[in-house]
């Protein structure tokens, strides 16, 4: 059984996929809109998603500047993912410090919650 959280401020739409169960008050998801938040602040995105694919994870954001990160997340059995990046475009060191944070919070609701998919729209 599928489940869907769904939160919203003025800038950023957010909406999680899972296969367990939590609410939106769960403190991690108070995180993950937190950790958008900051992403957003440093980047100003446009969109962003991790979802589920082939037993992988999709892992994308797209800057309002159009600049686009790319990166295939390989959860596996153990707890050192594998990772690939397809990210042409150059990103600031203070840039890129959030995105860590968040994608680390990612990887850890997927584990622990069953996330398929984090996909935020910012206006």
């Amino acid at each position: 059984m599928a489940n869907e959280i769904e939160l919203s401020d003025l800038r950023m739409k957010l909406s999680i996929d899972l296969t367990g169960t939590i609410t939106a008050d769960n403190a991690d998801v108070v995180r993950l809109f937190q950790n958008l938040a900051a992403l957003d602040s440093a980047v100003a995105l446009a969109s962003f998603l991790c979802e589920e694919d082939d037993q992988k994870y999709l892992y994308r954001f797209v800057a309002q500047d159009g600049r686009i990160w790319n990166q295939t997340i390989n959860l596996g059995i153990d707890s050192n993912p594998g990772m690939t990046f397809q990210v042409p475009d150059e990103w600031r060191l203070s840039e890129f410090e959030p995105n860590r944070v968040l994608r680390a919070l990612c990887i850890q609701m997927i584990r622990d919650y069953g996330i398929t998919k984090v996909e935020a729209l910012f206006s």
